[in-house]
């Protein structure tokens, strides 16, 4: 970096906010986000760069939502043709806007980041900032973040989407209560003893008959509570399932999402902060809600819904294409292969406190992200 550009990012609020205020459209004030909204889902999606998948992202997810908020930075790829276009296409959904400021967030320079680090926590040139600006954006009482590498099961996340826009209640039955009850008691076990949920033990521990109550237990709190919802997607290289491993950590897992990509009401206490993260070279958003302080209120984790491309990127695929050798499980193998076998194969194991959920909502899923996965497949032949 020369010192030109050092000079500039030292002082970067000074130098990009002229006198005249021109840049005062991109400072967020989080206390404005309470505010009445009409009941419905706003979609929000950041993108820069990511044209390759930006058009079935879009398609995939339109239809769950009630309106798409698009904010997109400068690109050198066909994203803001591809925003417009899709503007055009869904002009009663779809807002657009262009977010002017330079973003410090991922690959700093040492000095970037060290720099980066002077700027107030809601600088307009943080990725924080840059995600409360969509959120400003929103029109309706719940948002959720959509990404411009997914391709989502659209039968699926409407389905889950519908629950957060009716008023009716839905009775709790006792056995699904109990399968509440039951799963937190296991989670514990789990969570502290790992090795006590595997190939075996599974088949007494969690009975199919006690993932359909507990999957109904939490639909119906979704309803009845508009409890926050975390999502999950299942990652995909070529027509393959990675096998990401703890030596191989640039390489995906089969699994993405680990409870980063919520819905949520749009208040001042949902709002996105920095994160600095100096191992990486990077400050990245983190997400705080008022879950965060209260032990008492479970974010739950609902399901499968999208299909991650981020490895299929054009400016990834090349320099991993050679990584990934070996390092993949066809599709059918997936299927017929059980959760732990999976562990096994890819000496990964996820984080301790999702590993139960994922078991459960993967054995429920597994029709569905298959017949996805081979729909989005057979779409690109």
């Amino acid at each position: 970096m020369d010192k030109s550009e050092n000079i500039a990012l030292k002082h970067i609020e000074e130098t990009n906010a002229d006198k005249n205020g021109q840049q005062e459209e991109f400072c967020i004030r989080i206390n404005e986000f309470s505010k009445e909204r009409p009941i419905g889902i706003s979609g929000l999606l950041r993108t820069k760069n990511g044209a390759d998948f930006l058009s079935d992202c879009i398609d995939s997810s339109i239809n769950a939502l009630d309106e798409l908020i698009i904010v997109y930075q400068e690109s050198s790829d066909d994203t803001a043709k591809i925003v417009m276009e899709k503007q055009k296409q869904y002009p009663d959904k779809i807002m657009v806007y262009f977010y002017e400021p330079k973003v410090y967030s991922h690959n700093l320079t040492e000095e970037e980041y060290n720099n980066a680090l002077n700027l107030p926590k809601n600088s307009i040139h943080l990725l924080s900032n840059y995600y409360n600006f969509a959120l400003s954006k929103a029109k309706y009482k719940y948002a959720i973040k959509i990404d411009d590498d997914q391709i989502y099961f659209s039968d699926k996340f409407k389905e889950i989407m519908d629950l957060y826009r009716t008023e009716k209640k839905e009775k709790i039955f006792f056995v699904e209560r109990l399968a509440f009850a039951y799963y937190k008691k296991l989670y514990k076990i789990t969570s502290k003893h790992p090795k006590c949920l595997n190939s075996f033990t599974c088949h007494f521990l969690i009975p199919k008959f006690f993932i359909k109550n507990l999957v109904s237990y939490i639909k119906k709190k979704i309803q009845n509570d508009k409890r926050l919802t975390s999502y999950s997607g299942i990652n995909l290289f070529e027509d393959k399932i990675p096998l990401g491993r703890w030596d191989t950590p640039d390489l995906l897992s089969p699994f993405n999402g680990t409870m980063d990509t919520l819905c949520f009401p749009v208040s001042s206490d949902t709002y996105y902060e920095p994160f600095y993260d100096k191992e990486n070279n990077r400050i990245i958003e983190r997400f705080h809600h008022s879950y965060s302080d209260n032990k008492n209120k479970e974010v739950f984790l609902i399901g499968f819904f999208w299909i991650h491309l981020k490895d299929m990127k054009k400016t990834v695929y090349e320099k991993k294409k050679d990584k990934y050798k070996g390092v993949c499980i066809d599709i059918d193998e997936f299927f017929k292969t059980n959760f732990f076998e999976l562990e096994k194969k890819s000496k990964y194991r996820d984080f301790s406190y999702l590993r139960l959920m994922y078991y459960i909502l993967f054995i429920n899923d597994n029709n569905k992200i298959k017949y996805n996965l081979n729909k989005f497949l057979n779409s690109k032949k």
